[in-house]
């Protein structure tokens, strides 16, 4: 594309801001649409919570299983020992 026309960076800036000056309205067709979120869905709050739950119940049912394997080994090696 730039061999089939080369064109200036000046003067494709140029072009570019007299354009933004001839449409004064221009800001609000080209305004990003996360300019208008709310911070909590900007930074994926719902992910991030959803992830810190999932992620707090994996360890709980974790360290609950191993309290309970540690329970049966001690009362098997209790009932061996007497």
């Amino acid at each position: 594309m730039m061999l089939e026309k080369p064109e200036q960076s000046e003067k494709l800036f140029v072009d570019w801001v007299e354009y933004a000056a001839r449409n004064p309205g221009l800001h609000k067709i080209l305004n990003l649409p996360g300019a208008e979120l709310t911070p909590f869905w900007y930074y994926s709050g719902d992910v991030i919570v959803v992830t810190f739950i999932f992620s707090m119940t994996s360890i709980f049912i974790f360290w609950r299983f191993l309290n309970f394997m540690r329970c049966r080994i001690s009362i098997r090696s209790k009932s061996k020992s007497e």
